[in-house]
């Protein structure tokens, strides 16, 4: 099965390591497939531009 990830669990994930795992536990574990769409892509994007993200933390 396929989960697409809207932008706030793609940042909460990034910043919450215990959110993440149980993200990971219930929905990827078992081989599911995660999806981001190209909206919540642009918006990450935008978020990294307006807080000045430096290209070593944009790669992690």
């Amino acid at each position: 099965m396929n989960y697409l990830l809207d932008t706030n669990i793609v940042l909460l994930s990034v910043r919450e390591e215990q959110f993440r795992q149980a993200i990971y536990q219930k929905y990827l574990k078992s081989g599911n497939l995660p999806i981001i769409s190209v909206v919540s892509i642009g918006e990450l994007r935008s978020l990294a531009l307006r807080n000045g993200w430096g290209e070593q933390k944009w790669k992690s």
